[in-house]
């Protein structure tokens, strides 16, 4: 994983630059509160095997449950 940030207009707060996440593990990051805002912009970019990465972004409300999609553009 690399690149986990999030987003709530102008604040925005990395969680993290870059970490390793074994298959079927989970990970939790702190961040710090984004306060005025009741939705959140989440986004971050997976290393592929080939060592590209693959960036994936999703919407958080505090009402609703979320799924990152994959934007599609290697670099």
């Amino acid at each position: 994983m690399a690149d986990i940030k999030l987003q709530a207009g102008q604040q925005s707060e990395l969680a993290s630059d870059s970490t390793m996440i074994a298959p079927g593990a989970e990970k939790q990051f702190s961040v710090k509160q984004l306060k005025g805002h009741d939705t959140l912009q989440l986004s971050f970019s997976s290393i592929n095997d080939y060592g590209a990465q693959d960036k994936y972004s999703a919407q958080l409300s505090t009402r609703t449950a979320a799924k990152a999609t994959e934007t599609r553009i290697r670099q």
